[in-house]
Protein backbone atom coordinates (compact mmCIF):
# COMPACT_ATOMS: atom_id res chain seq x y z
CA UNK A 1 0.00 0.00 0.00
CA UNK A 2 1.04 3.40 -0.39
CA UNK A 3 1.74 6.06 1.48
CA UNK A 4 -1.26 7.99 -0.13
CA UNK A 5 -3.70 5.06 -0.21
CA UNK A 6 -2.40 5.01 3.61
CA UNK A 7 -3.29 8.71 3.97
CA UNK A 8 -6.59 7.73 2.17
CA UNK A 9 -7.43 5.81 4.65
CA UNK A 10 -6.78 7.72 7.44
CA UNK A 11 -8.94 10.91 6.45
CA UNK A 12 -11.93 8.73 5.27
CA UNK A 13 -13.91 7.02 8.17
CA UNK A 14 -16.32 4.87 8.18
CA UNK A 15 -19.50 5.58 6.22
CA UNK A 16 -18.01 9.09 4.94
CA UNK A 17 -17.02 7.86 1.48
CA UNK A 18 -20.90 9.28 0.26
CA UNK A 19 -20.74 12.41 1.69
CA UNK A 20 -16.71 12.65 0.21
CA UNK A 21 -17.80 11.58 -3.44
CA UNK A 22 -21.00 14.00 -3.33
CA UNK A 23 -18.54 16.75 -2.12
CA UNK A 24 -15.70 16.38 -4.64
CA UNK A 25 -18.52 16.06 -7.78
CA UNK A 26 -20.10 19.65 -6.65
CA UNK A 27 -16.91 21.15 -6.45
CA UNK A 28 -15.54 19.35 -9.82
CA UNK A 29 -18.69 20.83 -11.54
CA UNK A 30 -18.34 24.02 -10.35
CA UNK A 31 -14.65 24.73 -10.83
CA UNK A 32 -14.78 22.69 -14.20
CA UNK A 33 -17.98 25.16 -15.54
CA UNK A 34 -16.08 28.21 -13.86
CA UNK A 35 -12.85 27.58 -16.13
CA UNK A 36 -14.87 26.96 -19.33
CA UNK A 37 -17.10 29.72 -18.89
CA UNK A 38 -14.55 32.38 -17.64
CA UNK A 39 -11.95 31.13 -21.14
CA UNK A 40 -14.97 30.69 -23.38
CA UNK A 41 -16.15 34.32 -21.89
CA UNK A 42 -12.95 36.19 -21.99
CA UNK A 43 -12.03 34.66 -25.58
CA UNK A 44 -15.38 36.22 -27.04
CA UNK A 45 -13.96 39.88 -25.19
CA UNK A 46 -10.93 39.21 -26.92
CA UNK A 47 -12.16 38.24 -30.12
CA UNK A 48 -15.16 41.27 -30.18
CA UNK A 49 -12.88 43.92 -28.55
CA UNK A 50 -9.38 45.46 -28.89
CA UNK A 51 -6.74 44.26 -25.83
CA UNK A 52 -6.55 47.59 -24.66
CA UNK A 53 -10.22 47.24 -23.17
CA UNK A 54 -9.38 44.28 -20.92
CA UNK A 55 -8.11 46.71 -17.50
CA UNK A 56 -11.52 47.95 -18.54
CA UNK A 57 -13.47 44.69 -18.98
CA UNK A 58 -11.46 44.09 -15.20
CA UNK A 59 -12.52 46.65 -13.66
CA UNK A 60 -15.76 46.10 -14.13
CA UNK A 61 -15.74 42.86 -12.73
CA UNK A 62 -13.94 43.86 -9.84
CA UNK A 63 -17.08 46.51 -9.19
CA UNK A 64 -19.49 43.67 -9.70
CA UNK A 65 -18.14 40.97 -7.65
CA UNK A 66 -17.73 43.65 -4.92
CA UNK A 67 -21.90 44.84 -5.66
CA UNK A 68 -22.71 41.25 -6.11
CA UNK A 69 -21.02 39.67 -2.84
CA UNK A 70 -22.95 42.55 -0.66
CA UNK A 71 -25.96 41.46 -2.20
CA UNK A 72 -25.49 38.00 -1.76
CA UNK A 73 -24.52 38.97 2.01
CA UNK A 74 -27.46 40.90 2.09
CA UNK A 75 -29.68 38.34 0.75
CA UNK A 76 -27.59 35.31 3.36
CA UNK A 77 -29.36 37.01 6.29
CA UNK A 78 -33.19 36.69 4.66
CA UNK A 79 -32.73 33.40 3.06
CA UNK A 80 -31.86 29.37 3.34
CA UNK A 81 -28.49 28.30 2.01
CA UNK A 82 -29.51 26.33 -0.83
CA UNK A 83 -32.13 29.23 -2.21
CA UNK A 84 -29.25 31.18 -2.33
CA UNK A 85 -27.10 29.02 -3.77
CA UNK A 86 -29.81 28.01 -6.04
CA UNK A 87 -30.62 31.69 -6.94
CA UNK A 88 -26.85 31.96 -7.85
CA UNK A 89 -26.41 29.31 -9.67
CA UNK A 90 -29.48 29.40 -11.62
CA UNK A 91 -28.17 33.52 -12.74
CA UNK A 92 -24.68 31.72 -13.46
CA UNK A 93 -26.71 29.66 -15.87
CA UNK A 94 -28.95 32.18 -17.17
CA UNK A 95 -25.97 34.77 -17.64
CA UNK A 96 -23.85 32.22 -19.86
CA UNK A 97 -26.92 30.67 -21.81
CA UNK A 98 -28.11 34.67 -22.62
CA UNK A 99 -24.96 35.80 -23.03
CA UNK A 100 -23.89 33.00 -25.53
CA UNK A 101 -27.10 33.17 -27.08
CA UNK A 102 -27.26 36.97 -27.89
CA UNK A 103 -23.91 37.72 -28.33
CA UNK A 104 -24.08 37.94 -31.94
CA UNK A 105 -26.75 39.83 -32.16
CA UNK A 106 -25.94 42.74 -29.93
CA UNK A 107 -22.90 44.93 -30.21
CA UNK A 108 -19.50 44.61 -29.43
CA UNK A 109 -20.11 47.06 -26.12
CA UNK A 110 -22.48 44.09 -24.99
CA UNK A 111 -19.40 42.06 -23.78
CA UNK A 112 -18.80 44.68 -20.98
CA UNK A 113 -21.54 43.19 -19.47
CA UNK A 114 -21.37 40.09 -20.13
CA UNK A 115 -17.64 39.54 -19.23
CA UNK A 116 -17.91 41.49 -15.56
CA UNK A 117 -21.48 39.34 -15.29
CA UNK A 118 -20.21 35.86 -16.12
CA UNK A 119 -16.94 36.20 -14.02
CA UNK A 120 -18.47 37.67 -10.79
CA UNK A 121 -21.13 35.36 -10.74
CA UNK A 122 -18.66 32.40 -11.69
CA UNK A 123 -16.74 33.76 -8.70
CA UNK A 124 -19.96 33.60 -6.38
CA UNK A 125 -20.59 30.28 -7.74
CA UNK A 126 -17.25 28.63 -6.49
CA UNK A 127 -17.78 30.59 -3.02
CA UNK A 128 -21.48 28.78 -2.73
CA UNK A 129 -20.70 25.28 -3.64
CA UNK A 130 -17.59 25.44 -0.92
CA UNK A 131 -19.85 27.25 1.59
CA UNK A 132 -22.68 24.25 0.83
CA UNK A 133 -19.57 21.84 0.73
CA UNK A 134 -18.95 23.44 5.16
CA UNK A 135 -22.30 23.02 5.64
CA UNK A 136 -22.37 19.31 5.49
CA UNK A 137 -19.32 18.38 7.31
CA UNK A 138 -18.26 19.54 10.92
CA UNK A 139 -14.99 20.42 11.67
CA UNK A 140 -13.32 16.83 12.56
CA UNK A 141 -14.61 16.14 9.21
CA UNK A 142 -13.96 19.17 6.91
CA UNK A 143 -10.05 18.95 8.18
CA UNK A 144 -10.08 15.69 7.21
CA UNK A 145 -11.94 15.60 4.12
CA UNK A 146 -11.37 19.40 2.81
CA UNK A 147 -7.71 17.99 1.18
CA UNK A 148 -9.18 15.34 -0.66
CA UNK A 149 -12.34 17.04 -2.16
CA UNK A 150 -10.10 20.23 -3.14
Amino acid sequence: MTESQRAFRRSVRVGEGPILVLCSLLAFAVLAVSVLSLGSVTALFLGGRPRADLPWAYAAAAVFGVVGSSLVAWASERMSRIREALFIFLAFAGALFLGFLLVEELPSSFLFVLYPLCTGLSALTTVQAFAIISDCLDADQARRLYPLIG
